[in-house]
């Protein structure tokens, strides 16, 4: 019995180490974005796509908004090159970045 305690303590301490060895590897940057998915989406129309995983994930991999929250929480200009809010509170005026859209 005290063999078998003594062998699953020496397991645990060997898949820790090698648990924590893994993790201290530097991460490799290639260039290269790979997304696990558990649904296909059907098209990249989120406007006519059930579900909400999938809406999601193209919302914010392949679109962009006029406006972004950044790493300090602070909202900035994404699409927008600048934007106004009224003094009320309910009318927003964005400017447009030159040459974003086309057909």
């Amino acid at each position: 019995m005290k063999s078998r305690r003594m062998l699953v303590v020496s397991l645990a301490a060997v898949l820790g180490v090698s648990a924590l060895a893994s993790a201290c590897a530097p991460a490799e940057n290639d260039g290269v974005i790979t997304l696990g998915l558990t649904l296909e989406p059907v098209s990249l129309d989120i406007s006519g796509t059930a579900g909400q995983a999938i809406p999601q994930v193209l919302l914010d991999n392949v679109y962009e908004g006029l406006v972004r929250v950044d790493d300090d929480g602070s909202i900035v200009p994404a699409l927008a090159s600048d934007y106004s809010v009224a003094d009320d509170g309910l009318t927003y005026d964005f400017t447009l970045r030159d040459a974003i859209f086309h057909d």
